[in-house]
C-alpha cells in the first residue's frame, strides 16, 4: 500500500476500470466490505506479480457509496467520481440515506469541485454513473513558435483528446491549416481510450520564406473540430506554396 505494508487486496469492491498508461490503473472502490469509498491508482510489475498502491483519494462518510459508482481520469489529469448511491455512514459506521454526489479532485487531491444532488441527509436522485464530455475535441502544444530550414523536416507536435470518454481508439485527424481556411498537411489518427493522451507528430510541407500565422486542427469521426494557433518562421528561399497566397 501507500505505507509499504503488504495486503491481500488493496481494494475492496472495485468498479471502472481505468487504463491510465505504463501499467497504471485507475479504479473506484466503492467499499462495500469497508467504511469508506475511494479513487486508487495502482501500479503493476507484470515481471514480479505484484500490484502497488500508488494514490488513494478516501471521500468523506458524508458520501459513503456502499454500491454502484465509477470514476474517470479527465483530460486535466483529475479525477471525476460518482458517488450516486445516496448513503452517508454516522458515528456508529452505520450506513443512512444520505445525498448522491459528483465530486472532481486532482492529483494533489485538492478539491476541483463537488455537487450534491439534495440538501439535508434525506435521499436525493440515485444515478450510476456520470461522465464528462466536451462539444469539440481538445489539442494543446508547447510549439508556439516553430522555425524551419526546408527542405529540412520541419515536425509539428501537439497533444489531443477527444470530446468524450471512450473504452476504445476513435478515429480522427490532425491537420494544419492557414487562417484562410486552406488545408497545408493533414494525418490521420487514433484517439487513445480512457482519455489518455494522444500525442501526434505531423510533418510539414515546405512553405514560403518569412513568418507565417498558421492553425493546429483536430477533428474528430464525428466532424468536430479545434484550432490552436501557432506562428512558422521558414528560412528557406526555395519555397513556394500556392495556398499561402493571403495566407
Amino acid at each position: 500500500d501507500l505505507h509499504g505494508r503488504q495486503f491481500k487486496s488493496l481494494v475492496y469492491h472495485a468498479h471502472q476500470l481505468n487504463l491510465l498508461g505504463q501499467d497504471r490503473y485507475l479504479l473506484f472502490d466503492n467499499g462495500r466490505m469497508n467504511t469508506f469509498s475511494s479513487s486508487v491508482v495502482i501500479r503493476v510489475d507484470v515481471p514480479n506479480q505484484e500490484a502497488h498502491l500508488e494514490y488513494r483519494y478516501a471521500y468523506p462518510h458524508t458520501s459513503y457509496q456502499p454500491a454502484m459508482g465509477g470514476v474517470m481520469r479527465t483530460p486535466t489529469g483529475s479525477y471525476l467520481a460518482s458517488l450516486g448511491y445516496g448513503c452517508f455512514l454516522n458515528e456508529f459506521n452505520a450506513v443512512q440515506p444520505g445525498n448522491a454526489s459528483i465530486i472532481e479532485v486532482n492529483n494533489q487531491k485538492d478539491d476541483v469541485w463537488r455537487m450534491h444532488f439534495a440538501p439535508g441527509e434525506s435521499h436525493g436522485w440515485m444515478y450510476y454513473r456520470v461522465e464528462r464530455f466536451y462539444l469539440d475535441p481538445l489539442i494543446e502544444s508547447n510549439q508556439t513558435v516553430l522555425r524551419c530550414s526546408f527542405p529540412d523536416p520541419c515536425e509539428l507536435q501537439v497533444t489531443v483528446w477527444n470530446s468524450y470518454y471512450t473504452i476504445h481508439p476513435t478515429p480522427g485527424s490532425v491537420y494544419v491549416v492557414t487562417t484562410a481556411g486552406h488545408v497545408l498537411c493533414r494525418k490521420e489518427m487514433l484517439f487513445q481510450p480512457y482519455w489518455m493522451p494522444t500525442v501526434v507528430v505531423i510533418g510539414l510541407p515546405c512553405i514560403d520564406q518569412g513568418e507565417h500565422v498558421l492553425q493546429a486542427a483536430v477533428e474528430n469521426e464525428a466532424g468536430y473540430s479545434a484550432l490552436l494557433p501557432f506562428t512558422l518562421h521558414s528560412a528557406s528561399a526555395l519555397c513556394r506554396h500556392p495556398c499561402l497566397d493571403g495566407q
